[in-house]
């Protein structure tokens, strides 16, 4: 693989392994046994499965691989030799006797910086899409793991879910079995059922979401039937790391994340054909060989013997740089492309920095809701349950303040839920965004799966 795309899939590689580490938790997922694939995937199987079997990045390696071909092609242009024949309506007087026929062959030769100069703007241009390749790589990650998260996601609340219908269920099952002594009222048997069935509607609402995501995993990884694909989802992470300030991570984002590479190379690119416009006001001289064909004359003149002595002729021309003027307004027309290139650079550059903002007090917000409710409200929750569980146990309460009590504990833990989801979103996205910078500095190079860009060929 050539080294600029071996720097590709190193970066690449090491931005998988940062970013998996961290947002989808450090405990490795147990693999399932399966009839056709032997195991469940795991998150990093679908990483691997989308980067090596990508309908875009295959598209991009051949624009890349297609390019440094042209380049290299464009190192040895050769304009075409030209064969020339005149034939004379009326015969021209020579010394040696009248010449009516002539056939010449002529080659022009191009100046070696002109060669050098063609190729330059592909080479550059080869580099934008080899950049480009990193960058939709970096967002095909994203995808995923955002796919994943929101699978885990649902795993989590149906379970909560799951979790609060069985004791509606039990509470139901209670109340009727007491309501012929006396013990409970009709109503509450009928409220207590409804709210059995508003979970199980619940539950079925979350497992229709988490199946769309299931999906959307198969579209990425390239899995054609739902039967052969089975998933682990891997938990939630239970926290953030601590994060640099926005100006750090946004500067960052600048020197690493290959879209910026990508606009720089087709900048240069455009200033390389501004260059070869203004190089072709440059004349390609030509040398031409040619055989002048002369007859004998019928009465020879004197001192000129009997004639019909071909002779052989040699060439030079060199064009006139006349018309300078269309080169001009080319070489201008490429040089505002490279000021546009840089110009989108810069507003790319100012909207990825607003979403770093955005991300940064996202996480902040959800972090300390998670502190909060980890500390101070889930143990309030889960102890008025429990006491509320011993009462009924005891007879000294009522199921209503139980279901009431368990209730405000299930909204809680599905606030945790929700919060650990947006956090692991942003986190993933700000890890796009840097490309890994994050998970670099929590020292999370190395533990993940490479991607395997010789899976798409190479250059020949």
């Amino acid at each position: 693989m050539p080294s600029l795309f071996n720097k590709a899939a190193a970066r690449v590689a090491r931005w998988v392994c940062c970013c998996l580490s961290v947002l989808l938790g450090a405990t490795p997922a147990v693999a399932q046994e399966m009839s056709e694939t032997g195991r469940a995937l795991t998150v990093d199987d679908l990483v691997q499965r989308a980067l090596t079997d990508n309908p875009e990045l295959r598209a991009l390696h051949a624009e890349w691989a297609a390019t440094l071909e042209a380049a290299e092609g464009a190192r040895h242009v050769m304009p075409q030799p030209r064969v020339n024949y005149t034939a004379y309506l009326l015969a021209v007087e020579t010394r040696q006797g009248p010449q009516r026929h002539m056939v010449s062959l002529s080659q022009a030769f191009p100046w070696v910086r002109a060669l050098r100069d063609a190729a330059d703007p592909m080479v550059e241009q080869a580099a934008a899409t080899a950049a480009r390749f990193d960058a939709a790589a970096l967002r095909l990650v994203f995808e995923v793991e955002t796919a994943a998260l929101r699978v885990a996601r649902a795993e989590a609340l149906a379970a909560l879910m799951h979790r609060q219908r069985e004791v509606y269920a039990d509470v139901a099952d209670h109340l009727a079995a007491v309501m012929p002594f006396g013990g409970a009222e009709h109503g509450d048997v009928l409220r207590t059922s409804l709210m059995v069935e508003v979970f199980g509607d619940r539950i079925a609402d979350i497992e229709a979401a988490r199946d769309t995501e299931l999906a959307t995993l198969r579209a990425l990884v390239r899995v054609g039937h739902p039967e052969s694909f089975d998933f682990v989802a891997d938990p939630l992470p239970v926290g953030a790391p601590e994060l640099p300030i926005a100006a750090e991570l946004a500067a960052q984002m600048a020197a690493r994340h290959p879209a910026f590479e990508a606009f720089a190379a087709e900048a240069r690119a455009e200033l390389e054909r501004a260059e070869v416009e203004a190089n072709r006001v440059l004349p390609m001289p030509s040398l031409s060989v040619g055989w002048g064909v002369i007859g004998r004359y019928d009465t020879p003149l004197p001192g000129t013997g009997d004639g019909g002595q071909d002779v052989l002729m040699v060439g030079f021309s060199m064009p006139l740089p006349l018309y300078r003027r269309q080169y001009r307004h080319a070489e201008t027309s490429r040089l505002i492309r490279s000021e546009a290139a840089a110009e989108r650079a810069d507003d790319l550059a100012w909207t990825w920095r607003g979403q770093i903002e955005r991300a940064l007090v996202r996480i902040d917000e959800e972090s300390a809701r998670l502190e909060r409710y980890d500390r101070d409200l889930l143990p309030i929750a889960s102890d008025a349950t429990d006491h509320y569980g011993l009462e009924i146990a005891h007879r000294a309460s009522n199921h209503t303040d139980y279901l009431l009590a368990f209730e405000q504990e299930l909204q809680l833990r599905v606030t945790v839920v929700d919060a650990r989801f947006e956090m692991a979103v942003e986190l993933a996205r700000l890890n796009m965004l840097t490309a890994g910078y994050i998970d670099e500095l929590a020292g999370r190079e190395d533990a993940a799966p490479s991607v395997a860009v010789d899976t798409y060929g190479d250059a020949s």
